[in-house]
């Protein structure tokens, strides 16, 4: 994944029954439950950056006005855009050293996604010119899709990881308690 990336810095562990749960549990409970609450909160942000997200509008081309490339629609008849909607996803990383838990949100770049033009929707670009023949092929306004996405969803996708860490929490204590007692 490339381009503008975006962070929530969540501080879970500076609560104390949180720590005490987490002295209770294994370690690689605790981690399996924050994969699962991160990739939750994951998931309400991924949808509503798809909900946001750009589609181009087929264009009128050839000589007369209305006549569409046959090449912009697919074989059903239909235009086939929304590449950038298509190629956003997620990909998820945890780091044994640090015991940080990262999960990118963004368009997917490599084959056989298409969201290699993502961080010029997110970013926009400046007044550009070539340098061959010095035509002006002008600026593209950041529409920032994904920056909204995350300010509209920040605090129901962090109640959302806290609720479901919590419970898986709390499910991997039972299942302890439960190999303990037998």
């Amino acid at each position: 994944m490339a381009g503008v990336q975006f962070a929530i810095r969540v501080p879970l562990v500076d609560r104390l029954a949180l720590r005490l749960m987490l002295r209770k549990v294994l370690p690689r409970e605790a981690n399996h439950a924050m994969r699962t609450a991160v990739n939750a909160a994951g998931t309400i942000i991924l949808r509503k950056m798809r909900e946001l997200c750009p589609v181009q509008k087929p264009r009128p081309h050839g000589i007369r006005t209305g006549v569409q490339s046959r090449l912009s629609t697919s074989t059903k008849g239909g235009y086939r855009g929304g590449n950038l909607k298509r190629s956003l996803g997620r990909k998820y990383s945890f780091y044994l050293a640090d015991g940080n838990h990262v999960l990118l949100l963004g368009p997917r770049v490599t084959a056989p996604w298409k969201g290699r033009h993502g961080h010029l929707v997110e970013a926009g670009t400046k007044k550009r010119e070539q340098k061959t023949t010095g035509q002006n092929t002008g600026i593209m306004p950041a529409f920032r899709f994904m920056e909204r996405a995350m300010d509209a969803t920040r605090f129901a996708a962090l109640g959302q990881m806290q609720a479901t860490f919590r419970d898986g929490l709390f499910r991997a204590i039972r299942k302890a308690r439960r190999r303990r007692a037998a």
